[in-house]
């Protein structure tokens, strides 16, 4: 690629260094027996995928294009539809929920969808108001339902009615941001397990349950992304693995420290399947996150130690990291965050903490404030 020079608005030459040329998509061969697939997205984003034998990659290479193709084709919304704004929120759940088939959270927003659907479904996009939205989320506090969950529904919610505005179907959403108030989370996400609390909870999990939780503890794997490793994910020579359904909706890939390393091993000579932590009934499908997380609740209980969840686990990574002195952009990238405004939600400190930070302002010191000294307290009797 040969760079060459343009002038500006400025009149000043500036040198313009060509693209690299795009890959072609199609299928190849990694290693014997283990075909990819190459593909660019609706936006233009390359995607490559391991299907395993040559014909499940020509047929997933052929399924992907078809995909594709519906969708950079245009909405099919007519005219009239869409000046009388005719679409109901059912409909417009239905258009858009195949755009969220990739991410690992998929099986939520279906479910997301369902209550939506249930609850406005057959009203039309266009009527519903911020102060229905808002009233919803108060009835479902009052049921029992957690300020994060509702956060989750409502942001999804947002998110469906924001694609609509792309396509140009809809031309406001009702729960855009500043119309409906952000629930305020309780703070049993932002728990952080104590070492002496880590100890206690590792002898009482069962084998496999240890294993995920240390993966979680020290690595900073979502859940999910726990259960969904499977051996060909793992290389334990180079201490990498490779998560290939994650939050963002792209494969990411994290380092294997010691503790990993020893947790993964342990759970490989466990068992012979694919995946590391497997169903009971099918070894094929994940175990049950909710069961792992009922088991690990019971622990807790018979310990006695409150609000500790799962999601402490991933707080506890990445305050630890920040405790041992690593740059806020470390910690950020190990903790796969898009940006560090989400990291610093991420990151804690303890009372033991701030009481080091404050205390080494005293090192070093050598003189004395208040030498001993015979007590005088007349000048009390002065003071007004």
């Amino acid at each position: 690629m040969n760079a060459t020079n343009e002038i500006g608005i400025s009149g000043r030459k500036r040198l313009l260094v060509p693209r690299k040329p795009r890959k072609e998509p199609g299928i190849f061969e990694r290693s014997p027996g283990k075909w990819y697939i190459r593909y660019y997205d609706e936006h233009g984003r390359d995607v490559k995928k391991a299907c395993g034998p040559k014909s499940a990659a020509q047929a997933q290479l052929q399924y992907w294009k078809e995909e594709i193709r519906k969708r950079k084709s245009p909405v099919e919304v007519s005219d009239k539809e869409r000046a009388q704004g005719k679409l109901t929120l059912g409909d417009l759940l239905d258009r858009y929920l195949p755009e969220f088939e990739e991410q690992a959270s998929y099986r939520d927003k279906k479910r997301y969808a369902k209550i939506w659907k249930a609850e406005f479904g057959k009203r039309l996009a266009r009527e519903i108001v911020p102060g229905e939205i808002i009233l919803w989320q108060k009835e479902q506090k009052l049921l029992g339902m957690t300020p994060a969950t509702i956060q989750r529904y409502t942001a999804f919610l947002r998110r469906i009615y924001n694609l609509g505005i792309r396509d140009k179907i809809l031309n406001d959403n009702p729960i855009g941001l500043g119309r409906v108030p952000a629930q305020k989370e309780s703070g049993t996400r932002k728990r952080v397990i104590l070492p002496a609390e880590e100890r206690a909870i590792l002898p009482e999990l069962v084998p496999l349950d240890r294993a995920a939780f240390v993966i979680s503890l020290y690595g900073g794997l979502r859940q999910g992304e726990v259960l969904r490793l499977s051996r060909s994910d793992i290389d334990l020579e180079r201490r990498y693995a490779k998560l290939r359904k994650t939050k963002a909706g792209k494969e990411q890939g994290v380092p294997l420290n010691s503790a990993l390393v020893e947790a993964v091993s342990f759970v490989m000579s466990q068992h012979d399947h694919e995946l590391l932590f497997p169903s009971e009934r099918d070894p094929k499908r994940p175990m049950s996150g909710s069961r792992l997380t009922d088991r690990l609740k019971a622990v807790c209980e018979k310990l006695g130690l409150e609000g500790i969840i799962w999601q402490s686990t991933r707080h506890t990574f990445l305050t630890r990291l920040a405790d041992r002195g690593h740059g806020i952009n470390t910690v950020r990238d190990l903790g796969r965050h898009s940006t560090v405004k989400v990291t610093s939600g991420y990151m804690h400190t303890n009372q033991a903490a701030n009481l080091q930070a404050v205390e080494s302002l005293c090192e070093g010191r050598g003189d004395v404030l208040f030498p001993s000294a015979p007590s005088n307290r007349g000048h009390l009797r002065a003071l007004p």
